[in-house]
């Protein structure tokens, strides 16, 4: 992935992104999308779900779930 969908944010060097277990943009905090996952878009809160052979899905929560989870916490994993 070459540039962000959330936000159109480039990537100049997209597999530095692709280091750590969970990708994010750096600007927008979107996940991105794993090469071989199937990914979904909730019908109800429009969040993505990742589909691998053999497990359940996992949702990815939206930019608004993580703005609201931001004023309590953090949304993602510190570094």
């Amino acid at each position: 992935m070459a540039k962000c969908e959330c936000c159109g944010l480039d990537f100049p060097n997209p597999a530095k992104l692709y280091e750590p277990f969970q990708p994010i943009c750096p600007q927008c905090e979107e996940f991105l999308e794993q090469p071989g996952f199937e990914y979904g878009i909730c019908d109800g809160c429009g969040s993505k779900f990742e589909l691998m052979s053999g497990t359940l899905p996992g949702l990815l929560p939206n930019r608004a779930q993580r703005e609201a989870m931001n004023k309590v916490g953090r949304s993602r994993r510190m570094e």
